[in-house]
C-alpha cells in the first residue's frame, strides 16, 4: 500500500481481479454440471458476463462523491507509520548547511516542498489527511493537519515542530528524533 494510491485505478483493478475469479469459479461448477457445452465456451461465457459487470459496478460504486472511505483509512494509516520515519529527516542538512538562526521552516508549504524532495518525492502528503473525490487519481492535498513551528531559536529548542492530527502528535526533536504520542496527551510546559 501507498501514502498516496491511485484511487480510481486501485478500485479498477479490484473489480476486474475479484470478477475474474469469480468467473472462473462459476465457469468451473457450471462446466461441472452442465456436460453438454464445452468447457471452454462455459469459461469464456462466465468471462463475458463478469467483464459486463465491471463497468456497471463501477458506476454503481461512484455515485457518492467520496467513494472510497476504506481506502482512505488504509493510507491514513500508512502515512501514520511514514510520518515518524520521514518527518525525523528533514532537518538533517538543515543543520549541516545553515547556521542556527535559519533553521527553521517559515511555513507548511517549505516544510512541504522540503519533504517532496526526499527519496522517492510525494512524501508532503504525510502533511494532509487522505481525500478522495469520484474520478481522483491522486490526493489533491486539501485538508493539512495542524502543523505548530517552534520559533525559538533552534539551537536552544527542546522540539523544531509539531505536527498534530489522525488522533496522534508527532514532535520533531532535535538530533532527527521523533516522538508519537495520542493528541489527547497533556503537553510538559517546555513544549508549549
Amino acid at each position: 500500500m501507498k501514502i498516496d494510491p491511485n484511487p480510481l485505478l486501485w478500485t479498477t483493478g479490484l473489480l476486474v481481479i475479484c470478477n475474474t475469479i469469480s468467473a472462473l469459479i462459476e465457469g468451473f461448477i457450471w462446466r461441472r454440471t452442465n456436460r453438454e457445452e464445452s468447457g471452454w465456451k462455459i469459461y469464456k461465457l462466465s468471462l463475458i458476463a463478469h467483464a459486463v459487470g465491471i463497468p456497471v459496478a463501477l458506476a454503481i460504486f461512484l455515485i457518492p462523491d467520496r467513494p472510497y472511505a476504506g481506502l482512505e483509512r488504509n493510507a491514513a494509516t500508512w502515512r501514520h507509520f511514514q510520518r515518524r520515519l520521514y518527518l525525523g529527516h528533514i532537518y538533517s542538512d538543515r543543520t549541516d548547511e545553515r547556521r542556527p538562526d535559519d533553521l527553521q521552516f517559515k511555513d507548511l508549504h517549505e516544510l512541504e516542498a522540503t519533504l517532496d524532495q526526499l527519496e522517492g518525492g510525494d512524501k508532503g502528503v504525510l502533511l494532509y489527511e487522505p481525500v478522495y473525490h469520484r474520478f481522483d487519481m491522486i490526493d489533491h492535498r486539501t485538508q493539512p493537519l495542524h502543523v505548530e513551528f517552534n520559533r525559538k531559536p533552534l539551537k536552544d529548542a527542546t522540539w523544531y515542530f509539531k505536527v498534530i492530527g489522525d488522533g496522534h502528535r508527532y514532535t520533531v526533536r532535535p538530533n532527527n528524533q521523533v516522538t508519537v504520542e495520542p493528541e489527547s496527551t497533556p503537553e510538559s510546559p517546555d513544549e508549549k
